[in-house]
């Protein structure tokens, strides 16, 4: 059972976390601009039920429950994708890349 001081510790973290997400690009930013750990900031964002307790705590209007929802949704897909591609870039200044000779991906040189 949580706490009335935890709810309104959790609930001020989603706040926090949901006004970092309009200028930081993925998970990694927010956490590093809020000392809220990354895996907590994916805990939140994944609980669709915090957005209604951000509504009876008032940090959120009810009626801005589903584009808060939405907002988050293509916010996570985004990074996602960004993340991604970030990885394929490093993975590839590390390891180097082959093509076979129709110019198909092969993996890795190394």
């Amino acid at each position: 059972m949580v706490s009335e001081a935890q709810r309104l510790e959790r609930m001020e973290k989603m706040a926090t976390i949901l006004r970092s997400m309009k200028h930081c690009s993925n998970i990694k930013e927010v956490a590093k601009e809020t000392g809220i750990p990354r895996s907590t900031i994916q805990r939140y964002l994944n609980k669709p039920e915090l957005y209604e307790e951000l509504t009876e705590s008032g940090f959120l209007k009810r009626e801005n429950v589903e584009k808060a929802l939405k907002f988050t949704r293509s916010w996570l897909d985004k990074a996602k994708a960004t993340g991604l591609s970030e990885g394929g870039k490093t993975c590839q200044e590390l390891y180097g890349y082959s093509k076979d000779y129709n110019g198909q991906f092969n993996g890795h040189s190394r």
